[in-house]
């Protein structure tokens, strides 16, 4: 019973917020009117970048779910990581929406976004890797470039790529298929009659 009331693992609230922290980002960055002139935009878009894969990063966290699961009251654990992952998977969706928006008012065409989409989500699923594998985290990649790229090459494989690609489309299917149901939604709650 005493677990069942015991804390959120602190592992669990740091990863979290972590996630929140691109969703933040783009709220400042990629607001309607806002331009990428400042050299503080472009420091902005460049953490952003480098925080963008801590939030789908929740979902590999489920590597702990079983554990956890023996040890603390399955409800309560299960209850938990849905909770948390949802989170993750929001603040991603929502943060490369406000990105791909913020391209589509700058001019991107509709192959050019293809391509950004694409590009964030391979992007992405290689800092997954490398947070999950290589135990990296998103400031390395400004302390200790050299040392993070060096890690992830002596390990990089076929074996890597797959991940890479498989976990790329697992993102790009949640996120379309988020952005689908808010779209439905929305036409939805917009019906005459309804308020």
């Amino acid at each position: 019973m005493l677990r069942a009331l015991s804390p959120v693992p602190t592992w669990m609230v740091w990863n979290t917020m972590l996630a929140l922290v691109p969703l933040a980002l783009s709220f400042t960055l990629f607001s309607p009117g806002r331009r990428c002139r400042s050299m503080g935009w472009w420091f902005g878009f460049a953490v952003f970048v480098a925080a963008l894969p801590n939030a789908p990063y929740v979902l590999t966290d489920v590597i702990h779910l079983v554990d956890d699961a023996r040890d603390g009251v399955l409800i309560r654990t299960v209850l938990l990581y849905s909770g948390f992952v949802t989170v993750g998977v929001v603040a991603y969706t929502v943060s490369v929406a406000r990105l791909f928006a913020f391209l589509r008012r700058a001019g991107l065409g509709s192959l050019a976004m293809v391509g950004a989409e694409i590009g964030v989500h391979g992007v992405v699923a290689v800092g997954v890797l490398i947070g999950r594998y290589g135990r990296w985290n998103s400031w390395d990649a400004a302390t200790r470039p050299w040392a993070v790229v060096a890690d992830a090459a002596s390990w990089a494989s076929p074996r890597a790529l797959f991940a890479v690609v498989l976990f790329a489309v697992g993102l790009a299917m949640i996120t379309a298929t988020l952005r689908l149901a808010t779209v439905g939604v929305a036409a939805v709650v917009r019906r005459p009659g309804i308020r």
